[in-house]
């Protein structure tokens, strides 16, 4: 009888091992994950965002991927000439000077700036703003800045009108991890490029080894991407070294 009552207590206490060991190893069960699907994703993923440029003495400026506008217009500035933006209502939206030390006055301006690129220091200096074509207005250059469109008095300032194409060929770009270059190593990504040739939405691109400085990675790849998609940057811009 005891031995009988043994056996009972020993197969018992096997039961609830057993059963223990099996809770423990549900605990542990790694989650499982599709990376394919998950790379997919990635990649067809491509919204627009805001990316900081410059940042100094309370003054920033952002790009941003989501297109205004035909073009770009850039603004050149010489000592004590004066950028005045203006509100479509006339109302003052800010002012840059370049000043006789070389420095750049933007405390009149927004303290946050979103534009296509505006860099107010003098080694990389660079104004360019969304734009309508030049001759929309007889009177006015219309660009576009914080999401809004703004005017410029045409006989107060020195610029440059480009349609997309004839700017990005005078760049030099990167690509987003959601519009990479087929067979390019890492899909071009860390990779700088020229643009060769555009048709429609689509770019022919080539790596270049001219944008970085010394310690910037090159490899060989060049094929076509697309530009945009609808109103959307699909490339980014780079400031080169």
């Amino acid at each position: 009888m005891r031995k009988l009552k043994n056996e009972a207590i020993f197969l018992l206490t096997v039961i609830i091992s057993f059963g223990a060991c099996i809770e423990t190893t549900k605990q542990v069960q790694p989650v499982l994950t599709e990376p394919t699907t998950i790379a997919t994703k990635v990649q067809k993923d491509c919204g627009n965002e805001e990316k900081l440029l410059y940042a100094k003495d309370g003054f920033s400026s952002y790009t941003e991927d989501k297109i205004r506008g035909k073009g770009v217009i850039s603004f050149e500035l010489q000592v004590n000439d004066r950028l005045d933006i203006y509100d479509e209502d006339d109302a003052v939206f800010g002012y840059i000077v370049l000043n006789e030390d070389q420095t750049f006055f933007t405390a009149q301006m927004p303290k946050k700036l979103v534009a296509r690129k505006v860099i107010p220091e003098l080694d990389f200096a660079a104004f360019d703003f969304d734009a309508e074509e030049e001759s929309a207005s007889k009177d006015y250059l219309f660009i576009y800045a914080n999401g809004e469109k703004k005017k410029v008095k045409k006989t107060d300032v020195k610029y440059s009108y480009q349609s997309w194409g004839i700017y990005l060929k005078k760049k030099s770009i990167a690509l987003k991890p959601c519009n990479p270059l087929a067979n390019a190593p890492n899909g071009g990504q860390n990779l700088v490029f020229d643009v060769r040739d555009m048709d429609d939405d689509q770019i022919k691109i080539k790596s270049s080894a001219d944008c970085g400085g010394e310690e910037s990675k090159f490899a060989p790849a060049q094929g076509w991407v697309k530009w945009r998609k609808k109103d959307l940057l699909m490339v980014d811009l780079k400031v080169c070294d």
